[in-house]
């Protein structure tokens, strides 16, 4: 949630860039919403920090592009730099004006913008963009921090960019939040909006049930009681192995408005409190694998404030305690996983089907087992999708 002499001159040239980059090209688009507290004037997007020190936010552009992406939009230049940095530190740029967004949401944004004036973010379809393009590459996608495009958008992706996400951020009462760890994923879900500033003060429009309009698998899941496991379907499994082990990579996703918190925050259940979380990644078949990786509490955060209740984040992007990068646990939405190089345990000479996942959150386990469809392509890659929910935990 955040946001471009012989021999010395080179030295310095570099020190800059490197400078400008620390300062600024390390955070995300965290969450946006266009139509809020039955007022469509009100819109916010949430940038995200994913590195400490990334307040240099001075002269970077929210940028929108129309359904087609011919028209591309300035909505905002942000005038000033943020005072908190810090890893999962957000900010918030929002609109009408500062006094309406604090009536809808309970909290100031960091910097507004008047959509009379300069416009709104797109509610059907469209692609919202952060960051500090040149004034002649505002319609290249390539040159911002992140990108999120929804809907049925059709105009141009940044290199590598996931497909646009089905849902949008315009009914009016949910807020698309991501749910991936990579830049220009596009892994966005709807959900209860939780607008957080650089002051960390959460707001929200008013009453809001999780989950009310998200997809959701149509398999049901099964919820047993906190400290003890619940047993999930599975959305998506992808391992993928190389002969440079540095290139392995494991995705892991459930939806299911099911997934609880079991007894919630400051318990057992809680991370962000209580140690022991782990990622195990299981295969008796193929090359058989048992894997399991620590999720330490200090990379845990809260969704939102601690008192809301929403979900679990966990955020290693350097690999410090392991190859799991990103972790999110949100109530009746979703729980997603992913990690990357040399310390993931997987190796694909034969198919490893069925493979169970079992993430572990202090007390509390989410299983799956994927099955389900599945493509295997022996040394590369393993992909299962839309697996039923296991009849058991494995031990």
């Amino acid at each position: 949630m955040s946001c471009a002499r012989v021999l010395v001159a080179p030295l310095l040239l570099l020190a800059t860039a490197t400078s400008g980059r620390a300062a600024f090209h390390h955070a995300l688009i965290d969450e946006l919403m266009s139509g809020a507290a039955g007022n469509p004037a009100i819109q916010f997007v949430e940038i995200r920090m994913i590195a400490s020190g990334q307040i240099s936010t001075n002269g970077s552009r929210l940028v929108a592009f129309s359904c087609d992406g011919t028209v591309v939009t300035t909505l905002l230049v942000v005038s000033g730099n943020i005072a908190n940095g810090g890893v999962d530190r957000r900010w918030i740029m929002a609109s009408p004006d500062g006094t309406t967004f604090l009536a809808g949401a309970g909290i100031s944004a960091d910097f507004t913008w008047n959509p009379a004036v300069t416009g709104s973010i797109p509610t059907t379809c469209g692609q919202v963009c952060w960051g500090k393009p040149s004034a002649a590459g505002l319609g290249d996608p390539d040159n911002y921090r992140d990108c999120v495009a929804y809907g049925a958008y059709t105009g141009p992706l940044p290199t590598g960019a996931g497909p646009p996400t089905g849902s949008t951020p315009g009914d009016g009462t949910m807020s698309l939040t991501r749910g991936g760890p990579d830049q220009f994923d596009n892994a966005f879900f709807l959900t209860c909006p939780s607008p957080t500033n650089n002051a960390d003060q959460q707001g929200d429009f008013g009453p809001c049930t999780p989950g009310t309009t998200t997809t959701t698998s149509t398999t049901t899941s099964t919820t047993i009681g906190a400290g003890t496991s619940q047993l999930l379907s599975g959305k998506l499994l992808l391992l993928t192995d190389n002969v440079d082990t540095t290139k392995r990579k494991v995705k892991a996703m459930s939806k299911d408005v099911a997934i609880d918190l079991g007894a919630g925050n400051l318990t057992a259940d809680d991370p962000v409190t209580t140690p022991g979380s782990t990622l195990r990644v299981v295969s008796a078949a193929g090359d058989v694998f048992d894997t399991t990786y620590p999720l330490p509490k200090p990379q845990w955060a809260y969704v939102g404030s601690a008192g809301a209740n929403l979900g679990y984040r966990y955020v290693d992007p350097q690999r410090v305690n392991g190859p799991v990068t990103a972790v999110l646990v949100k109530r009746g939405v979703l729980v997603k996983v992913a990690g990357t190089g040399a310390g993931l345990g997987h190796s694909l000479g034969g198919n490893p089907d069925p493979v169970a996942v079992i993430l572990q959150i202090g007390s509390r386990k989410y299983c799956v087992s994927f099955g389900g469809t599945v493509t295997f392509d022996a040394g590369k890659k393993y992909l299962a999708k839309d697996a039923p929910v296991p009849g058991a935990c494995p031990p």
